[in-house]
């Protein structure tokens, strides 16, 4: 895997969805960054800015006590890799040591990014021993609080709770077969050999 590029990737999809207001498809299509991963990289970096998309608003009241001034004051480029490293600790459980140390690469080759590798570092370390400010922040804070307004004033408080619940998770993953394609599908799982 490499790391840092996928976290780059990661940061400029979520620059792309913030700045530009492009959806995380169009972000796909947009960041040559992503487009040159493979495999296992290209869905890390999807999964990592999914998951900072989905609770945007709790990772920046997480990440708020470890900043001596506004999170919207960072540059963009710091702004979004700070916003996916704390993603990585919070909501993905990556290992704390890849999530600090391949973030703070991706600052350091990214020359936007570069001048804020050591306040990245700092503040990705402070998060990994502190998650407390992103679990007190509650569900309703992935929203901005105009939004949180209108669901709690339609729905209720515990409606609308349940509602932000339900949006942090990860989307489940199905997979339908194509028709006629069973025996191909068949096959796989016949010759391959399982350990139970």
């Amino acid at each position: 895997m490499n790391g840092a590029k996928a976290r780059r990737a990661a940061a400029e999809m979520l620059m792309t969805c913030l700045e530009e207001r492009r959806t995380l498809d169009e972000a796909l299509t947009l960041i040559p960054t992503y487009e040159n991963l493979q495999g296992p990289d290209r869905a890390f970096a999807r999964a990592m800015t999914s998951a900072a998309l989905r609770q945007l608003g709790q990772i920046n009241a997480g990440l708020a006590p470890f900043l001596n001034r506004d999170l919207e004051t960072a540059t963009p480029p710091s702004r979004a890799l700070l916003q996916i490293g704390a993603a990585q600790i919070w909501i993905l459980n990556t290992p704390a040591h890849a999530c600090v140390a391949e973030t703070v690469e991706a600052a350091k080759k990214w020359a936007r990014a570069r001048p804020a590798a050591g306040f990245i570092n700092a503040v990705l370390r402070k998060a990994v021993s502190d998650r407390s400010a992103f679990d007190d922040a509650g569900p309703l804070s992935i929203w901005p609080g105009w939004l949180q307004k209108r669901f709690t004033d339609d729905f209720g408080q515990d409606q609308a709770e349940a509602i932000a619940v339900a949006q942090s998770l990860e989307p489940q993953l199905h997979i339908t077969v194509k028709t006629g394609q069973m025996d191909r599908v068949s096959n796989l799982f016949t010759d391959a050999q399982i350990d139970t």
